[in-house]
């Protein structure tokens, strides 16, 4: 059996262990002698009282607890008794147990008619506060409070008599209306159930349940990205939206049992009390809701500024931003709307102020990358020996550029490590040049002599890297610069203000194919070597949607982007694609070679990748199934590798113009054109939606020449020096 306690702190209803006079004699002389099958009976006796007591609603059984517990007590006394073959003191503890479990039982009586008084004071009540000064309501609710103090202690007559005190000073504060009929009451009661079912989240009370009235585990349904759950009953605070719901379905739920009891004039003023009530709920909800939106505005704020920057340093006005995140998502559990969309508005306000600096933040950022690589690569040893006075110049503006940082002035101290980089820069040069003078005279020498264009850029890398600072240097890298042989990009005119930027690739040997223990290898991988003879151009990038349609005039993408990589071409649309355009800019534009394009990727590198071997750094190279977000991105948005190429691991497949051929065709070649016939065509580079093994230097895949898939573009390739007739 559960009471409701509307308004008014529910509390625990403690039982109070009631005193039992069990009648002894003057002396046991004078009592009948107690024997064993005396003890026995007593004890069955209490047994099945205490069974009884065990069989009570769990809620009596609760308000009951005390008795019952003396109860228990008692018993296990009158068992010891029994053990030391003390029958007459065991019975008398039997006897008082059983007294206890019996007072257990019939306490039922006795907490209905509790119950009835506080439903009777609370009905009062609430009639009283929709009218009376808040002055004069204080002796009455002092009564309530006495009363509950009542309970509390187990003295359940006395809190019934306080509890009607309680009403009767309620009702005195009630100045006497005019009748009111059952019509006016149901008319009251419909009129709130029409404002009632404006209310969110909140079922109709059923006849029969209106005992206590237990509010939904929410209010609201739980929304995306918030997770505040309302407070628990008797911790809401006064006038928050779970306080005022509280109230609303309390004044309904009593002003329904006054209609039930044919109390026309107290029902209809419970209801129009309700209806007040669930007109100011309404209303929070709305503005709950409204708090809600500007909250899922500074969360989204917050993701936007923090996205912003490149570098983990934060701006204090993204840090501030995060405190009145905090102080709203609070507000909010505790009810309070209006602290909480102050703090969310403040929040936005914030979060756009850092995302406006995060330009600032992210050169600073990059910068100081600078600075440190410089610091990094300086040898002290040798600046000390070599440019002691240059170091020590550059040390100062470095210990500048570090307190216009620690100041906060951005902007300052970008230029100011900016001035530092360079300056240790210029100093490690001075002092490298003054050290190796003697051991650049014979590159010189050679590079002087040389004719050849690539070992001309060979020496003269082994140069910058030697002699940077040295006079000559300008002259030398003129010279390179003017001898025959192809550029280093070549940029094709498509038309329609679209062009294409090429990257030159030098001849070469490379091993192709990985090794045996390679993670993820595949078995068509078998190493061989391969020789590269003649330069030629590869695509920085895959072929753009927007490049493609330039040439095609059209685009078969899925994920339509003018800068993602065209897809969804099949290898004779990638063939066609170069067909068209080799006549339009005067050069033979082709399809890579399998061989060719391995060479490009690898650039250098004998590692699973172009950069390495771990997995972990594939994000910052290539666009995948980790970071896709499952479709393609636009080209160059990742590092290059060491040749200038974009791309090459992930974002879409890539055609080959080898027919595939499991074990390459045969053993080391010289510029491998692939087997001369076959049914599947070559794919390499993995794609948005493939795992880090399809992404390898030396992964290989293959598919019908006709096939189109979303996974699925190109890149070309134009022989150097070789131009169109």
């Amino acid at each position: 059996m559960v009471f409701r306690r509307t308004g008014i702190r529910l509390v625990s209803l403690a039982a109070v262990g009631i005193a039992l006079v069990v009648a002894h004699g003057a002396a046991l002389g004078q009592q009948k002698e107690v024997k064993l099958e005396d003890a026995i009976k007593a004890r069955t006796g209490v047994t099945v009282a205490a069974e009884e007591a065990g069989a009570l609603n769990a809620d009596i059984r609760v308000l009951m607890r005390k008795v019952i517990a003396k109860a228990e007590g008692k018993q296990m006394e009158g068992n010891i008794y029994l053990t030391k073959d003390k029958y007459a003191e065991a019975v008398a503890s039997y006897e008082a147990a059983a007294a206890l479990y019996r007072q257990a039982i019939d306490g039922r009586k006795v907490l209905e008619r509790l119950g009835e008084a506080v439903s009777k004071a609370d009905r009062a009540r609430m009639l009283a506060e929709g009218g009376a000064e808040a002055g004069k309501l204080q002796e009455a609710k002092q009564l309530l409070t006495n009363a509950e103090g009542y309970v509390e202690a187990g003295e359940f007559e006395v809190a019934i008599g306080e509890y009607a005190k309680g009403q009767k000073a309620y009702e005195g504060l009630l100045s006497p209306g005019a009748a009111v009929t059952l019509e006016e009451a149901v008319a009251a009661r419909t009129s709130m159930l029409g404002v009632r079912k404006q209310v969110k989240g909140l079922g109709a009370l059923k006849p029969g349940e209106r005992g206590p009235v237990a509010l939904p585990p929410r209010l609201l349904p739980r929304r995306a990205g918030e997770d505040v759950d309302l407070p628990p009953s008797g911790k809401a605070k006064p006038g928050s939206l779970t306080d005022v719901l509280r109230q609303a379905i309390a004044a309904e739920s009593s002003a329904a049992d006054a209609l039930e009891g044919r109390e026309y004039t107290p029902s209809k003023a419970l209801f129009v009390r309700a209806e007040g009530l669930y007109k100011q709920v309404v209303a929070q909800q709305a503005k709950r809701d409204k708090v809600l939106v500007v909250g899922k505005t500074a969360e989204d704020s917050m993701k936007l500024a923090d996205g912003a920057f490149k570098t983990e340093g934060r701006p204090a006005s993204f840090e501030r931003g995060k405190q009145a995140l905090g102080d709203g998502r609070k507000a909010l559990e505790e009810d309070d709307l209006d602290a909480a969309e102050k703090a969310f508005t403040a929040a936005v306000e914030q979060f756009a102020k850092a995302q406006g600096e995060a330009d600032v933040a992210n050169e600073l950022g990059k910068v100081q990358e600078a600075y440190a690589a410089a610091v990094g690569q300086a040898d002290e040893t040798l600046l000390a020996k070599h440019a002691q006075v240059e170091w020590t110049a550059a040390k100062a503006k470095a210990a500048d550029a570090e307190a216009k940082a620690r100041s906060g002035d951005a902007k300052t101290a970008t230029a100011a490590f900016q001035d530092a980089t360079k300056a240790i820069n210029d100093a490690f040069a001075l002092a490298k040049t003054r050290e190796n003078g003697v051991k650049a005279a014979p590159i010189i020498e050679r590079l002087s002599a040389g004719k050849d264009k690539f070992a001309g850029e060979d020496l003269l890398a082994e140069l910058e890297s030697l002699i940077p600072s040295d006079a000559r240097m300008p002259g030398l890298r003129a010279k390179v610069q003017a001898m025959p042989g192809p550029a280093k990009t070549l940029t094709l005119d498509l038309g329609g203000r679209q062009s294409m930027k090429l990257a030159v690739i030098r001849p070469g040997r490379f091993t192709m194919g990985s090794a045996e223990d390679e993670k993820e290898r595949a078995d068509d991988e078998t190493q061989h070597e391969v020789t590269i003879s003649k330069p030629f151009y590869m695509g920085a990038t895959e072929v753009t949607q927007a490049q493609y349609e330039a040439v095609m005039g059209k685009n078969p993408s899925n994920f339509k982007g003018p800068q993602n990589p065209v897809e969804n071409v099949a290898w004779d649309d990638a063939v066609e694609f170069c067909k068209k355009l080799s006549p339009k800019t005067g050069k033979t534009v082709r399809l890579p070679t399998e061989a060719e394009w391995e060479y490009a990727c690898r650039s250098g590198s004998k590692t699973r990748f172009a950069f390495g071997d771990a997995d972990t750094d594939l994000r910052d190279y290539a666009w995948y199934t980790d970071n896709s977000e499952s479709k393609t991105q636009p080209v160059g948005q990742k590092k290059p590798n060491a040749w200038g190429l974009y791309d090459m691991h992930g974002n879409v497949f890539e055609w080959c113009s080898d027919w595939y051929a499991k074990g390459y065709a045969a053993a080391a070649k010289t510029d491998s054109m692939g087997p001369a016939n076959g049914s599947l065509r070559v794919l390499r580079g993995g794609s948005w939606d493939g795992e880090p093994g399809y992404c390898r230097s030396a992964s290989r895949g293959r598919h019908a020449p006709d096939a189109r898939y979303g996974s699925y573009g190109f890149r070309v390739a134009v022989a150097a020096g070789v131009d169109l007739p």
